[in-house]
């Protein structure tokens, strides 16, 4: 099923492109005034796919596909009760959200926490953060701090309720790329816990210490690094299964003999 959904948006895709070029610019000069038609996409759009006994993947199909190529930014696909068919349609669409299923859920859970990965990456972002408070629900935001301009956004239109940042080494480039294994602008980090310090939203900067990972002096240079009266806290690392390679030592990843 989901290559049927993946063909059939395709073609609608190509359709939708084809409709787009052939609607036109147009500029008429009749002397006293200059008339012109602009063809420009909307922010964002809402797409409705019905409830009830029968799925409609095709109502998310036919609107989110043509909306994306159309060249809307932010996509929301509302059902009163989406089956995992229209699901799958609106992540084969490229929606940013469906918030049908929270809503449908809000007596049951007093807040959404919104992490995994970074999720500050995310298109849509602070319209689904939005639409989750207009639920009546409460936004926690789990972040690594990468990208100050998001968090400044969020914090600044009070669309999340608690932040929790992730210091993960000591800041400097070289500590966080050893402990991540990606390049980080620690700056961007620390621009980020000022924004969290000075703000009136409630914050916990946190981080996961693993001895063999983090030595003293690296807990003594983060504990440094944090902005004054900061709340931080210390998390134990605890091991399921087994996190760091055997016969792997210290923040060098060499092995031992």
């Amino acid at each position: 099923m989901h290559a049927v959904l993946e063909r059939t948006a395709e073609r609608i895709e190509r359709f939708a492109r084809a409709q787009r070029a052939a609607i036109g610019e147009v500029e008429r000069n009749l002397g006293d005034v200059v008339l012109r038609q602009r063809v420009f996409p909307v922010e964002r759009a809402g797409c409705y796919a019905p409830g009830g006994r029968y799925a409609y993947p095709s109502s998310v199909l036919m609107t989110a596909v043509t909306a994306r190529a159309a060249g809307v930014r932010e996509v929301i696909v509302a059902s009163p009760a989406p089956s995992p068919l229209v699901l799958a349609a609106a992540h084969v669409a490229g929606a940013d959200a469906v918030l049908a299923r929270l809503a449908a859920r809000r007596e049951l859970v007093r807040g959404v926490v919104i992490t995994g990965g970074e999720p500050t990456l995310q298109r849509g972002l602070d319209e689904f953060c939005r639409a989750v408070q207009e639920l009546g629900l409460r936004v926690k935001l789990d972040t690594n701090g990468s990208r100050p301009e998001t968090l400044f956004r969020l914090l600044h239109a009070d669309l999340v309720d608690f932040v929790a940042m992730d210091i993960k080494a000591p800041l400097d480039a070289a500590s966080y790329r050893c402990l991540t294994g990606v390049r980080c602008d620690v700056e961007a980090v620390r621009e980020s816990m000022a924004l969290l310090a000075g703000s009136d939203t409630q914050y916990l900067l946190r981080t996961t210490v693993d001895r063999r990972l983090l030595s003293e002096a690296d807990l003594a240079t983060i504990v440094a690094a944090l902005p004054r009266g900061a709340r931080h806290v210390w998390q134990e690392c605890r091991e399921v299964e087994a996190t760091v390679p055997p016969g792997v030592s210290g923040r060098s990843g060499r092995h031992d003999p």
